[in-house]
């Protein structure tokens, strides 16, 4: 996903686990522009892995929260005739997205720029 290491997605309402489409940033700073307290991070340690943690940025002290059996995932991406399909690996179970877009967006008037994913969940 581009090269950022670290990607954000708003779980207002638990929508990472629920919504059909599910938008990532590279960035905090959109969740912040959006007021988003509650959101879900995929920190990759390389091309294929990454970790997942819960975060609310708007308590004090701000809580993160990792599942130490459940915090560890493999991503794999697939090119198919109608796009790309990315496949996480969480445990037994695999969880399937179609990409929709990525694009990249100015956050501020100060150069702060992010890229943004948008997926389909495929069921």
């Amino acid at each position: 996903m581009e090269n950022s290491k670290a990607w954000f997605t708003c779980n207002i309402d638990s929508a990472y686990y629920k919504a059909d489409t599910i938008s990532f940033c590279s960035s905090m700073l959109h969740l912040y522009q959006k007021n988003c307290c509650h959101h879900i991070e995929w920190y990759f340690s390389n091309a294929t892995k990454f970790n997942f943690s819960k975060t609310n940025i708007c308590s004090k002290p701000i809580i993160s929260t990792i599942d130490s059996k459940k915090s560890s995932f493999k991503i794999k991406t697939e090119h198919q005739n109608n796009g790309v399909i990315i496949k996480i690996k969480t445990g037994w179970k695999v969880i399937h997205f179609k990409v929709i877009s990525i694009y990249q967006k100015e956050l501020s008037k100060n150069g702060n720029n992010a890229h943004f994913i948008k997926m389909i969940r495929i069921k």
